[in-house]
Parts: structure tokens; C-alpha cells; sequence
């Protein structure tokens, strides 16, 4: 029982310094004792993203896919 609290504690305190920057999602998973595909999950359960794709990043990669595309 102790260890499973321990284990969630763990897994809080990564969410919190994953979301707010503090860790990266390889540091985060490791901290949560998880792969970064699991912690990545983890994350999608508690309604947050591993990765932030940007209207900025959206247009970067539609100008890419037209440069290729010619």
C-alpha cells in the first residue's frame, strides 16, 4: 500500500514539472518509473498533451509538404 502511494506521488510530482517545464517527458517518464509512452499516456488520462503542436508549427509544416510536393 505504502509503495503504490509512493508510486502515485512520484507520478503527480512529474505531471506537475512536466506541465508547468520544469523536466522534459524523458525526465518526467523516468521520475514516474514509467517508458515516455506510458508517461505520455498518463498524461493524455489527466486531459494533457506530451507534445504542443503550434499554429506556428501547423504552418511551418504546410509550407515544408508545398516545397516537397514541387
Amino acid at each position: 500500500m505504502e509503495q503504490t502511494a509512493t508510486h502515485e506521488m512520484r507520478q503527480t510530482m512529474a505531471i506537475g514539472l512536466f506541465a508547468d517545464g520544469t523536466i522534459s517527458l524523458a525526465k518526467a517518464a523516468d521520475m514516474a518509473g514509467l517508458t515516455r509512452y506510458e508517461f505520455a499516456e498518463l498524461l493524455k488520462d489527466r486531459g494533457l498533451t506530451a507534445y504542443e503542436y503550434t499554429e506556428a508549427d501547423y504552418q511551418e509544416d504546410l509550407e515544408l509538404i508545398a516545397t516537397v510536393k514541387k
